[in-house]
């Protein structure tokens, strides 16, 4: 089961097991998305710190109807006990 809390700002959070290459792991607190398309966006700094590489970039759409070219990578999310392979966006 997958549990979480409400933040003051009455976002909807829950920790994940990121893991990297050569066994690197960090525990990130997610905003849950209600409109998850099956990719997490994480801030540069942490996808260098799990040695993710680079599998070049990918348009998005933002929520106000604009697109643009984000760089893409992979990374596996321990989500309820089960490794799970996840695009990322930068």
């Amino acid at each position: 089961m997958i549990s979480g809390q409400v933040t003051p700002a009455r976002e909807a959070v829950t920790r994940l097991l990121l893991r990297g290459t050569a066994g690197r792991e960090e525990e990130i607190q997610a905003v849950i998305d209600t409109g998850f398309n099956g990719a997490l966006t994480l801030p540069p700094a942490l996808v260098a710190a799990l040695g993710l590489p680079p599998r070049g970039h990918r348009q998005v759409a933002l929520a106000d109807g604009s697109h643009v070219l984000l760089s893409a990578y992979r990374t596996i999310v321990i989500w309820d006990g089960t490794p799970r392979a996840v695009a990322v966006r930068v």
